[in-house]
């Protein structure tokens, strides 16, 4: 399979960039221990008014993971044991925009 090395580096540059982006809405999201090997924390650094979708991206952009996120409840528990040592972009999508940070995996 032949990746074009000019998307993996704007996917990386997109990667650096949103270790520090807020969403629209001024949310960012922390993740608790990070690097993480076993679960991590996504703490959102507002609530959300409804309900939205935490996504686990590779670095080719490809989605591996989803889940929902609950209106007022700042904080998910996510399980990363089973994805393989690298870095992951984290994707909060919901009604009012979007967040997105960047997790290190460790695999044991």
């Amino acid at each position: 399979h032949y990746t074009d090395l000019t998307d993996i580096r704007n996917t990386q540059a997109e990667i650096e960039e949103a270790e520090l982006a807020q969403g629209e809405d001024g949310m960012t999201i922390r993740l608790i221990p990070n690097p993480a090997s076993d679960v991590a924390l996504v703490n959102l650094s507002e609530n959300l008014t409804s309900d939205g979708t935490l996504e686990f991206l590779n670095i080719n952009g490809q989605v591996l993971s989803s889940q929902t996120v609950y209106a007022n409840r700042p904080v998910a528990q996510v399980n990363v044991s089973e994805l393989l040592s690298g870095v992951y972009v984290v994707r909060v999508k919901h009604e009012n925009g979007l967040a997105v940070n960047k997790l290190t995996v460790i695999s044991k």
